[in-house]
């Protein structure tokens, strides 16, 4: 039990230290996202979302999709790709879990040949303009590198 109190303690610590970051250019968009085109890792943008009482985006029909991208494009940031909470389960393999809710990813809209898992480094989810200017889809990319990112009223 000590050790799993000190590990938590440990978290909350890393947490503090990631979160020194500034989101810089933030858009709130009328539905309920908030869009950054300050380029973050997959977990510094999970931190953000979390510390402004907001989650990581889920999308988990084409409805919320096609909300998603319209939140994209009435924040009129210019920027390829954005972190979902998507995230590769379990080691290698194409499933996927929305982390922000705990719950697989039912609904897909991967571009064409993905998810690829490209140098078994890709592990998260990002939507971004992908094969041709306007058209929206997902991707598989390594979490460690950085993007845009999305953020959702919290889903209770």
């Amino acid at each position: 039990m000590a050790s799993q109190k000190t590990g938590l303690i440990l978290l909350l610590c890393g947490i503090s230290v990631i979160s020194g970051r500034n989101a810089g250019q933030v858009v709130r968009t009328p539905d309920g996202y908030l869009v950054s085109k300050t380029p973050a890792t997959w977990k510094e943008a999970f931190v953000f979302c979390a510390q402004n009482g907001m989650d990581l985006v889920s999308i988990t029909s084409a409805d919320e999709f096609a909300a998603v991208i319209e939140a994209l494009l009435s924040s009129k940031i210019n920027q390829r790709g954005f972190w979902t909470s998507g995230t590769r389960f379990g080691n290698g393999g194409n499933a996927f879990v929305w982390f922000s809710t705990g719950k697989p990813v039912v609904f897909s809209a991967f571009a064409n040949g993905q998810p690829d898992n490209y140098n078994n480094n890709e592990d998260c989810i990002e939507v971004l303009s992908y094969s041709k200017p306007g058209t929206w889809e997902w991707n598989d990319y390594p979490c460690t590198e950085r993007r845009g990112f999305i953020c959702q009223e919290r889903i209770c």
